[in-house]
């Protein structure tokens, strides 16, 4: 497995860390590379989120267009996602069911794809819903503060697991000209859980047990609860 960041990819770090960036020079990046991009071979069939629903209008949680989305790439094998250039898509939604008390509905997951994948953000950015919960939390809703270490799964609440989620996948992955911003200071924040701190989910990209070569070039990926981007690489 490789792993290539190419020019202005920046993530954040550790829990709560903030950063400055610049929007406008991003953009002007991804503007200037447009013309590489649009001359470029792209893999497999083109797919795009307005085809399932989505509108991209920094209003509409737009979580449920990207898992079909996503579902249909998984069925295929691979492909080209194209995001609206100029969008913003706001992401993340909670669900009162499975291990958690607020799980997280799926956003962008990818999983065992076997032709290449390439998510084309033309400078597109999703969003983090206002108002999600990341802790731990009581039935009414209030943040639920125990003594640490906290290991009551069952009280947590999950914002997303990862906007971008790509897995087992034996073909090469692509994620360029995108910005991922997780919002963190319009999240709710509840008791902390874990050994120290908020062991609780949240990333903007994770990239899990893929077998070929893993390429991100000018992703913002900021204010998430957790990290920016996770790499945990294969041992095949």
């Amino acid at each position: 497995m490789a792993v290539m960041l190419i020019a202005r990819s920046r993530v954040t770090g550790p829990m709560f860390q903030m950063m400055d960036f610049d929007r406008r020079a991003f953009l002007a990046i991804v503007a200037a590379a447009a013309a590489c991009s649009e001359s470029r071979a792209q893999p497999g069939p083109i797919l795009r989120p307005e085809d399932f629903g989505a509108k991209g209008d920094g209003t509409t949680n737009d979580t449920p267009a990207f898992a079909a989305l996503s579902a249909q790439v998984n069925r295929i094998g691979g492909g080209t996602i194209a995001l609206r250039r100029g969008a913003t898509y706001v992401v993340g939604r909670q669900t009162a069911r499975g291990p958690y008390r607020l799980s997280p509905d799926p956003i962008i997951e990818f999983k065992a794809l076997s032709e290449p994948l390439e998510i084309e953000g033309n400078g597109a950015r999703l969003a983090a819903q206002p108002g999600l919960r990341f802790g731990s939390f009581d039935t009414s809703g209030g943040p639920l503060h125990r003594p640490m270490p906290n290991l009551h799964g069952e009280e947590l609440a999950v914002p997303y697991q990862a906007m971008i989620s790509i897995e087992d996948c034996r073909a090469p992955v692509t994620i360029r000209d995108v910005e991922l911003d997780g919002n963190i200071q319009r999240l709710r924040i509840g008791g902390q859980y874990g050994d120290t701190g908020w062991q609780v989910p949240g990333t903007g990209v994770i990239l899990r047990n893929n077998l070929s070569s893993e390429t991100l070039i000018n992703v913002l990926s900021h204010h998430h609860p957790q990290d920016g981007v996770m790499i945990d690489g294969s041992l095949n």
